[in-house]
């Protein structure tokens, strides 16, 4: 099943924003080889409206690439921060592209750092020591 037959729009978002997000999702909270996370980036290149930024920071102040789409229906732009080396990525964050309800242009929605990954063998086990 396609990330896009997964994804559907929260009540203002546009579908393609769903799949970036559903995306994001996946990069972010699966620890996975490489190659599955280098076929989610070109996935998500292929969805309108992503732009590739030099530079973007993320939360904990490590800088990477910034993976990012402006979804024009609820003025939110969505950037992932990648590490230029192993496509991991670093954090995330939103900011608005517009006044709104929530807040005014620029206001950040959300950051966020992921600093440690870890696999374990059972439910509720804490790694021994996270992988990246």
């Amino acid at each position: 099943m396609s990330a896009s037959r997964m994804s559907e729009p929260d009540d203002e978002g546009e579908k393609a924003q769903a799949v970036f997000n559903r995306i994001g999702s996946f990069l972010g909270e699966t620890v996975m080889p490489p190659e599955n996370a280098a076929a989610l980036h070109k996935a998500a290149a292929k969805i309108p409206g992503v732009t590739r930024k030099e530079d973007a920071v993320d939360a904990a102040g490590r800088h990477g690439v910034g993976i990012a789409r402006v979804d024009k229906r609820t003025g939110e732009i969505t950037e992932w921060v990648v590490d230029r080396d192993s496509l991991t990525l670093l954090g995330e964050r939103s900011y608005l592209t517009r006044d709104r309800w929530a807040g005014k242009k620029g206001d950040v929605m959300e950051k966020t750092a992921y600093l440690k990954r870890g696999i374990v063998d059972a439910y509720r086990e804490p790694p021994d020591s996270a992988t990246t």
